[in-house]
């Protein structure tokens, strides 16, 4: 070869090449005349990635190449009628939101940028024959109804980092189960036993009959001795040896309730079991009163009945499983395609949901304004404020600062109402504090202004947003940059959803077809 683009060679041209070659995504080096390695396998890689041969060198091909690109009629500033097709390709994908015009602009090599590296391509920005080639077969893999996306992570590394945010992954899923605490960190404990029946005999031995000695009301306080065996009743034989005015008497364990309180004395894990080595539920802080229900060794059993708490790994596991043979396929749908659905179709399924009843057209509306599917936002707002009946779908009064007003059933008449129905910035323990303020910077004073605004909100920062996060498990996990910019904590956000996409499905006349992009870890 007699190119004098080769390795080892100073050049003028080398100057050129590397700036050539680092506008299409090749190489990152100083722009030097000199023609040494680092040049040589940029210019193998492109040679690779487009089909010229490969030697290193860069030859009359080679430069005809570059130059077929670089002179490419889709790249930004220009206009070509490839423009508006190669758009339309791009939304249907989930990179950007933009008119399907024949400019080709900066917003247009910006979608073009964010697909080439989140596949894998060189990053240029201009729309070149292996770009368009990939985007093509994605595209009519999605129009024909699934594809599969393949991730730079493994399942493993994705669950490592979910356990590395604060908070962990949250479920619900044990919220019915009791904590144990050890004994070392209660303290200040407080014993106290109420009657809570009303009229309940106090007797003179733990058995029914004619030994009746008191008769108190509910709510007296009495002096808990000890638990004894007597008669049974309602299918226990516990009794409660209490003192009542200096005499020691009985009273069956159903009527009434002997409680221990204690505190806690520094940060402590509440766990699973009575074992330092069992899952954590949550972590309370100094100085919390905790109520015990049993004693287990050096263990302290308390009520814990609280709805979310640290997810154990498994769980995390299957609930963040993509197969959808595993779980429900509907987590994968598409949420860039609306549903199909009229106002009044809508409105049946809303019906008796709290301040949702009636705004299907408002749903129909954000759906066909911002492109996103109506049935998903229907499945988030119901799942969100329970079926439309919280505190935020209610509406909440809030002050010209946007802070909840103290009186909320009489509030000052300078006070605005306002509505958040997709929980958006409403934090997990700040929920009625930072949604309500959210939704006064963003004007959501009513149902409607709430649904519409959620939805563009929704869009803008997840379906069309950097990641890409255009299906619910997306939105959940985000499998692009996981740990960063997830929806919810919940394990279940996504999966929960489902079954009412699939409900609001079956009430639509004429649905649109659901498309799935399936995510697949490496």
């Amino acid at each position: 070869m007699n190119s004098p683009l080769q390795n080892g060679n100073y050049h003028d041209d080398a100057v050129t090449l590397k700036e050539d070659l680092m506008t299409l995504g090749f190489g990152d080096f100083s722009k030097t005349r000199f023609y040494g390695p680092q040049t040589e396998q940029a210019v193998r890689e492109f040679q690779s990635h487009f089909g010229v041969i490969e030697n290193g060198i860069a030859d009359q091909p080679t430069l005809q190449k570059v130059e077929e690109i670089l002179s490419s009629p889709l790249q930004s500033g220009n206009y070509h009628d490839d423009a508006v097709e190669l758009k339309e390709m791009l939304m249907v994908l989930g990179f950007g939101d933009f008119s399907k015009t024949t400019y080709y602009g900066p917003q247009t090599a910006s979608a073009v940028s964010d697909f080439q590296d989140s596949h894998d391509l060189p990053v240029s920005g201009i729309a070149d024959e292996i770009t368009i080639t990939v985007l093509t077969e994605l595209y009519n893999e999605i129009q024909s109804g699934q594809i599969i996306t393949t991730y730079d992570i493994t399942f493993d590394e994705m669950i490592e980092v979910q356990y590395t945010l604060n908070p962990n992954p949250q479920t619900d899923l044990y919220r019915f189960d009791n904590g144990f605490v050890h004994s070392d960190y209660i303290s200040n404990i407080e014993e106290s036993t109420t009657i809570t029946g009303d009229g309940v005999n106090l007797r003179a031995s733990a058995s029914f009959g004619d030994n009746i000695e008191e008769n108190v009301s509910g709510g007296t306080e009495v002096e808990f001795i000890k638990e004894v065996n007597g008669d049974e009743y309602e299918g226990s034989t516990t009794w409660f040896e209490i003192d009542y005015d200096g005499d020691t008497l009985y009273v069956h364990s159903s009527l009434a309730e002997h409680t221990q309180k204690g505190e806690t004395t520094a940060r402590v894990n509440v766990r699973e079991s009575s074992s330092s080595s069992s899952h954590s539920y949550k972590t309370i802080p100094g100085g919390t009163e905790v109520t015990i229900v049993d004693e287990s060794g050096s263990w302290y059993e308390i009520d814990f009945r609280d709805s979310w708490r640290n997810s154990k790994e498994s769980d995390t596991r299957s609930y963040a499983n993509p197969d959808p043979e595993e779980n429900n396929i509907n987590q994968h749908m598409l949420l860039s395609d609306v549903a199909g659905a009229t106002g009044s179709e809508l409105d049946e399924y809303l019906s008796g949901k709290g301040t949702l009843d009636g705004q299907g057209s408002a749903f129909v509306d954000a759906a066909n304004e911002y492109g996103v599917n109506e049935a998903y936002l229907i499945a988030h707002a119901v799942h969100e404020t329970a079926h439309g009946n919280s505190e935020l779908a209610q509406g909440i009064y809030v002050d010209s600062d946007g802070d909840p007003v103290s009186d909320q059933s009489n509030p000052p008449s300078s006070a605005t109402k306002v509505y958040n129905m997709y929980g958006i910035a409403a934090y997990d323990g700040q929920e009625t504090i930072a949604g309500p303020r959210y939704a006064y910077e963003q004007g959501w004073t009513s149902p409607e202004k709430a649904i519409i605004g959620g939805a563009e909100w929704i869009a803008n920062r997840y379906i069309y947003g950097e990641y890409n996060q255009n299906t619910m498990y997306k939105m959940r996990w985000n499998p692009v940059n996981t740990g960063v910019r997830q929806y919810a904590t919940d394990i279940g956000w996504a999966l929960k959803q489902t079954s009412t996409v699939e409900t609001i499905y079956e009430s639509i006349a004429n649905p649109t077809t659901p498309r799935y992009d399936i995510v697949e870890f490496k």
